[in-house]
């Protein structure tokens, strides 16, 4: 919960890493807790990707404030399993937009006697180490972040980046558009990184770290469209209608209750009645059938199952 992430910070103000086997897991906890699910965690995790003021309120205590909020967030999710992960609510939320996706095409096993030489090794404990031992300024309200500014010639090459960039971003459809728009902070961040993995007393960024930010950038926008497309539904070219989340999460699922699909979508259907209507009107325009399924070992009412047909739901 972001209540227990909150104290945690409270003891490392200079941020955590949150690493999760099953990124699903993550998404589902968003307002777990809360009665019928209305909290505010999930707005709270659209905080943290700035770094920003984070402030929580408990009932038996006082609240929580962190100043500088830095909580970084790593993990895997099967393909299939991300866009019911999503859905139309983490899409238009902003949610998905502030991940990197790294979704690289699958490749044949081959059998390898190579080894990472100890000396890279090595040299890499050596520059963790070296990292871990930056300290933050002193200011008068406590801790300061350190500011390395780009260097000349690495803002010319960013600022004509970030030109050409904002025209795919303005080409680009919603909610595509919000991930691209991200992208130009995720390449000023990423080329600090470099800067200080290359040189970690550096004092400002220069133009080959802006470099490698950029051309990391890249990657991930090109991994964004291919995964918003392909995983997600959404079209990745102008004047192209955007497919709708729920077709994708259909067929993916292969079969599904409307309660299930009340779930997944709350923001769509906001009831079970919705979710089935839609089902419904699918199936009499040919896009799929309702079946019954007996009741389990525990008995209970039999459920009513939706099968998506070979037309995708539109």
């Amino acid at each position: 919960t972001v209540e227990a992430l909150a104290r945690l910070l409270e003891q490392n103000p200079r941020g955590l890493l949150v690493a999760r086997d099953e990124l699903a897991g993550l998404f589902g906890s968003f307002n777990e807790y809360k009665p019928r699910g209305r909290g505010s965690d999930g707005a709270n995790w659209l905080q943290l990707w700035a770094a920003d003021r984070l402030v929580v309120d408990r009932r038996t205590a006082d609240p929580v404030h962190i100043r500088r909020a830095a909580v970084s967030v790593c993990g895997t999710v099967q393909p299939g399993v991300l866009a019911r992960a999503l859905g139309m609510r983490h899409l238009e939320d902003g949610m998905a937009a502030r991940f990197l996706f790294a979704f690289p095409p699958a490749t044949p096993k081959r059998w390898t006697d190579a080894e990472v030489p100890p000396e890279v090794v090595q040299r890499c404990q050596d520059r963790l180490a070296e990292l871990v031992e930056l300290s933050p300024e002193e200011g008068p309200a406590g801790p300061e972040p350190v500011a390395l500014p780009l260097a000349p010639d690495a803002r010319e090459m960013f600022i004509e980046w970030a030109n050409e960039h904002a025209a795919k971003v303005e080409a680009a459809p919603d909610p595509l558009a919000a991930a691209l728009a991200k992208i130009e902070a995720y390449c000023l961040r990423l080329a600090l990184v470099v800067a200080l993995l290359r040189y970690p007393q550096a004092q400002e960024v220069d133009d080959g770290a802006a470099s490698a930010g950029i051309m990391l950038a890249d990657y991930f926008a090109a991994e964004a469209e291919r995964v918003y497309r392909d995983l997600l539904g959404v079209a990745d070219r102008p004047g192209v209608p955007q497919a709708d989340p729920v077709a994708a999460w259909l067929e993916v699922r292969g079969e599904v209750t409307p309660r299930e699909l009340h779930r997944a979508f709350r923001s769509r259907f906001p009831r079970t009645e919705d979710a089935e209507r839609f089902l419904r009107e699918l199936a009499q325009q040919g896009r799929g059938r309702f079946e019954h399924r007996p009741s389990g070992p525990q008995g209970g009412r039999p459920a009513q199952v939706f099968i998506p047909g070979t037309k995708p739901p539109l």
